[in-house]
């Protein structure tokens, strides 16, 4: 398990702002001063959000094990907003059409939302079969304490790309097509970045989507964990 510390929130804080700051500039230039403006509103809103989410739990999470998981989770929704960044300001821009704004939408929304469903029902599964067990194994009575990196370890909760409604076995031939798109979304970027954005809106949601099955991973473990403190009424630390 990763250690919260002063450098986690640093990382946190360059990776919101830089993604907001760049999402920012990708509209102005595409859509103009006011589309830009519009975008800032929103996405620097959902940054200082984010943000201080983790400010307001930073030092719990230095000691006790619930909030240090939380903190961590937290990494995957700030990776996720990164990768949004590079085709959500696509939404503002008038030169883009209604329709091709409420499909890539309507994309992102299902992508990640069927994401997000395989990740809790992956964790409930892993969590039944094996991480129950390893709990039990490696907690410390007289500590209220728990090594839970050898827990997390033993369910091997990895992040897959998953796209609803294409079976397992394409993800290779998913993978080439989403390099494909990024490519052509790179080289669209100096001549037409409207059409960039949304080259680069395929791939980068089911990008952000595999990022938010680690952020679930996380907050599904935290919730073993509260659920598991309330049953023995103790607060489960950091470290033995």
């Amino acid at each position: 398990m990763h250690k919260v510390n002063f450098s986690s929130l640093l990382i946190s804080f360059s990776i919101l702002f830089i993604a907001s700051g760049g999402g920012w500039l990708m509209t102005a230039k595409a859509g103009g001063e006011v589309a830009a403006d519009e975008f800032i509103k929103f996405g620097g809103a959902l940054a200082v959000a984010i943000f201080m989410g983790k400010v307001a739990i930073f030092k719990k999470a230095k000691s006790l094990l619930f909030y240090q998981i939380l903190f961590i989770g937290g990494f995957g929704f700030d990776l996720a907003w990164f990768l949004s960044c590079f085709f959500l300001p696509l939404l503002w821009m008038d030169a883009i059409g209604i329709v091709e704004k409420i499909a890539v939408a309507i994309f992102y929304f299902l992508v990640c939302f069927f994401n997000v469903r395989l990740a809790l029902k992956i964790f409930s599964m892993k969590w039944n079969g094996i991480g129950d067990a390893k709990f039990r194994k490696e907690f410390d009575v007289g500590q209220n304490c728990v090594d839970w990196s050898s827990v997390s370890k033993s369910m091997k909760l990895t992040a897959v790309i998953f796209v609803p409604g294409i079976p397992k076995k394409y993800e290779d031939l998913i993978s080439v097509v989403m390099l494909f798109l990024i490519i052509l979304g790179v080289a669209l970027r100096s001549g037409s970045p409207k059409y960039s954005m949304v080259a680069l809106s395929i791939p980068f949601s089911i990008c952000a989507a595999c990022c938010l099955q680690m952020s679930v991973y996380h907050f599904s473990e935290a919730r073993m964990v509260r659920i598991i403190e309330t049953r023995k009424s103790v607060k489960l630390r950091t470290s033995c």
